[in-house]
Formats: structure tokens, sequence, C-alpha cells
């Protein structure tokens, strides 16, 4: 057992996961990383942006020349027109080619999102823990055939959470992610922008909010089990006289005007893997849906919401933050305000 008590690099951590998963080779790629990212930081100070762009550029052209290179050679094997094929092709020799170009570019995925997790470590320090080998296995084994950019940089945070908590990402939430497609993956990120605490509310509650996402897409989600969704689901919301609540980066601070107060909101549900999930995506609330859950407060309760903006987390689950801004509710005119 290590002792929890001991703050280690958190690259130093990651290499202990990409050991677990492939073997020495893991040091060889966040060896790449470290010297990246050291001509990075050197060449922004002595040649500005533009050169740290190219070498970024020139990373993610690995794949890309790869890709290439394989469809070039493949053009070989078509007859030319007005020519004929000449002898044999020798089959062992395609099989081997072949699984070679797969095995490249599946370590090409590994070495990309290996790359994007220790950007979000980078130099944070984080308290030692033991490598779960078990999810390190199955993580690896469901990147290694990710190539869209976008779901790679989402695998990239789960692995890099992952590192710096253990726990955080089900097995289960992978294996619902992994049969996402870039597609899939966008919607729920947009459906993310309306969620308040772990629920959406009904879209007759939402009225005036651009972009909220239709029962349809909803139903979408709820297929792929991250989200529960119900005409007649509602989610109970107790509060004594205030409570608070947190996102990624605002602290929200909910006002009742009694020492104990209900409040039932119809709405769809985050799953246990849909708040997983929800928190790697990190989305910003969507304002105006904001304040439709002033609205709905107000209405039904006369609750008041208010919020403040994270300026840094500080130990003993301190918060830091600016001074608090009451949401104001969302109303289409004032004849509709509620009492």
């Amino acid at each position: 057992m290590v002792d929890l008590n001991l703050k280690v690099p958190a690259v130093k951590k990651l290499l202990e996961f990409v050991a677990s998963g492939i073997g020495a080779v893991g040091g060889s790629m966040l060896a790449r990383w470290q010297a990246r990212a050291a001509a990075d930081a050197a060449r922004i100070e002595a040649q500005g942006q533009a050169d740290a762009m190219r070498i970024t550029a020139e990373g993610q052209a690995d794949s890309t020349r790869l890709i290439a290179g394989a469809q070039a050679e493949a053009q070989t094997y078509f007859p030319i027109e007005g020519q004929s094929i000449q002898g044999e092709v020798n089959l062992s020799k395609e099989i081997e080619s072949r699984l070679t170009f797969q095995e490249q570019k599946r370590q090409s995925n590994i070495r990309t999102v290996v790359g994007m997790a220790a950007d979000e470590l980078n130099d944070k320090q984080i308290e030692d823990h033991d490598v779960d080998h078990d999810w390190v296995a199955r993580f690896f084994s469901d990147v290694q055939d990710v190539t869209s950019e976008h779901m790679q940089r989402i695998w990239a945070r789960i692995l890099a959470g992952e590192v710096e908590t253990s726990g955080r990402t089900s097995l289960h939430t992978l294996s619902i992610l992994k049969n996402m497609t870039q597609r899939d993956a966008k919607l729920f990120e947009n459906i993310s922008r309306f969620v308040f605490e772990d629920f959406i509310l009904n879209e007759e509650h939402a009225d005036g909010v651009v972009g909220f996402p239709t029962y349809g897409t909803l139903l979408d989600m709820e297929s792929y089990g991250l989200l529960n969704v119900g005409s007649f689901l509602n989610a109970t919301m107790e509060l004594k006289s205030q409570r608070t609540t947190f996102s990624s980066t605002n602290i929200y601070k909910i006002s009742a005007n009694s020492e104990f107060q209900k409040i039932n909101l119809p709405c769809s549900v985050l799953s246990p893997q849909g708040r997983e999930l929800y928190k790697i995506v990190e989305p910003s609330i969507d304002e105006a849906y904001l304040r439709a859950i002033a609205r709905f407060m107000n209405d039904n309760g006369g609750i008041k919401l208010e919020r403040a903006e994270i300026i840094e987390k500080l130990p003993n689950n301190k918060i830091r933050h600016t001074p608090w801004v009451l949401v104001e509710p969302l109303y289409s005119s004032q004849g509709d305000v509620g009492t």
C-alpha cells in the first residue's frame, strides 16, 4: 500500500499507469512528451507562439502520414488500366502489412492520448495511490482504436482524472463511451450545458431558451444509459434556509423563505455514468437556461438563486470566490413575472 499523504508529480504517476497498461514502451512515450513540453516552452520564449504551433502540428501529423503511406501502398495492389498483373500476390506479406499498419495506428492513438493526458496533468502534485491494473488494462484496450481527436481528448481527460483520483470513472462508463460516436459525444456535451446539479428541467419550463435539447436527443442519451427521461419523472430538492452547490467554475447559493422547504422538479436526471461523464466534459451552463431555473425556483416557492465564480480552491474544502450575484429570472415580458 502506498502512503496516501505523500505528494508525487502527476506525470510520474501517469507513467505508472501507462507502464501497467502497455509496458516499458510507456516510458519512451512520456520522455517524448517531456522533450516536446520543454521544447515548447523554450521556443515559445525564443521564437514565439508560431513555432510552438509547428511543433504541435508535427506531432499530430504522425497519424496522418501513417494513413497516407498505407493508402499509397494499397494503390500498388490495384491494376493500372492497360496493364496486367504479373505474378502472384504474397498473401502472408499482405496480412503482415495489414497487421503492422493496424498496430502502428493503435500505438499512435495511445501515444496521442497519453500526451494529451500529460498536458492535462502538467506540473500538478497529487496524493500517491495504488494503480488499479484491471481499470488500466480496460482503458488501453478501449482507447487504442479511438482515432477522432475530439474523442481522444475526452479519453485523455478520463485518464488524467483517474491518475489524480482513483475510481473517478467506472468501467461501466468506459464501456458506454467506447460505443459512442463523435456525434453522440458532442450531443452529450451540448446536453450538459443544460444540467444544474444532476437534473435537466423539462422542456415546458425552459421556454425562451435557445438550443435546449429536444426530447428525441434526450432519449438518445437515455439509450446509452447516461440519462433517465420520463414525462412524470420528478426530482425533489430539499432546502433549509440556504444551501450551496458547485460546478467546475462556479458556486451557487439557493436561498429559501423558510427553515425547511421542498420543491419538486419535473426533469430528466443524469444516471451515475452520466454524472461521471458530465464531470469529464466540464461544460459551462447555458446562461439563459440558468435564468430559466431561477424563474422556476422563484415561481415555485419564492426561492432565490445566486452565483459566484470560483477563484481558488483552498485546503480543508474551502473556496475563495467572487462576490455573490443574483441570477435574474428569465421572463419573456413583464406580464409573465410570477408572484
